[in-house]
């Protein structure tokens, strides 16, 4: 499966995401690590950011120019009219 840089990007957050969720239920005893704690919440809060101002600076890419699937036939208002 071939997967775009960005899709991976996605991928690592989420997994990121997922174990810094772990780490915070009440009680936890990784609370009270914060070597372990900050970065994961850090990066949980920062990526999204830059990828919004990544998505702000970046113009998008041109749309391809439109393609008919078959040539367009002209029919004369007589014919359509039934006369």
């Amino acid at each position: 499966m071939k997967h775009s840089g960005q899709t991976v990007l996605w991928e690592l957050w989420a997994a990121l995401c997922l174990c810094t969720a772990l780490v915070l239920p009440p009680g936890s005893p990784w609370l009270h690590e914060p070597a372990l704690l900050y970065p994961g919440l850090s990066l949980a809060a920062v990526v999204p950011a830059a990828w919004a101002v990544w998505w702000v600076v970046v113009p998008p890419q041109p749309l391809p120019p439109e393609q008919l699937l078959e040539p367009v036939q002209r029919q004369s208002l007589a014919a359509l009219c039934g006369t």
